[in-house]
């Protein structure tokens, strides 16, 4: 085994090591057990900081495949939906703030999420986390998944999670694979909280 930590200021920085075009998301801190396996590796006694998310838990990579193939259980005390789709969005936000309600009480922005990296991957991902942030005002408590990414298909399945005073259940599906991702939702919602949005 080898014990490993790295860190750096954004992710872009592994773009000419993976020969792909990563988005520049950071600061960043991995650190954890490396050993090899039959077709890989895997990462023991895992942790990962991004931003104000952090992410603990043990993960392979199969690169025996013609894209590499993760499978992971993670857990987080705490994760940022901005630290992993990038804070440009919330400047965005901050200056659109003059422009009336419906731009101020947006969750999600218009601008266009790095999409194109969930294609050089497969991955089985476990997680959970105690607190979700999606903007200063939108917290999610207690969420749990499954994540299935499949040629550029994101499906979620087991999704459970606290939001607005309710509680939230479902599925969900992504196909990164086309240039204008459909994305499907099957959602239940039970007393949920309204007014936080008006």
């Amino acid at each position: 085994d080898l014990a490993f930590e790295t860190t750096g200021a954004s992710l872009a920085e592994f773009g000419p090591i993976l020969h792909e075009d990563l988005p520049p998301l950071g600061p960043y801190r991995f650190g954890g057990r490396l050993s090899d396996t039959e077709n890989g590796i895997k990462i023991a006694g895992l942790a990962v900081d991004l931003g104000n998310s952090d992410l603990a838990g043990n993960a392979s990579m199969d690169l025996s495949k013609d894209r590499p193939v993760i499978d992971a259980t993670l857990n987080a005390s705490a994760l940022d939906i901005r630290d992993f789709v990038g804070r440009d969005s919330q400047t965005d936000s901050t200056a659109a703030q003059g422009k009336g309600a419906k731009a101020k009480n947006r969750i999600f922005s218009d601008e266009s999420l790095p999409l194109q990296s969930l294609r050089t991957f497969d991955a089985r991902v476990n997680l959970s986390a105690s607190q979700v942030q999606a903007d200063e005002k939108t917290n999610i408590s207690d969420l749990s998944l499954r994540l299935d990414l499949t040629k550029g298909r994101l499906k979620v399945s087991d999704l459970r999670a606290g939001f607005s005073s309710g509680d939230v259940s479902g599925n969900a599906s992504l196909d990164a694979s086309k240039d204008q991702p459909p994305l499907a939702l099957d959602l239940v919602v039970k007393n949920f909280d309204y007014g936080h949005f008006l």
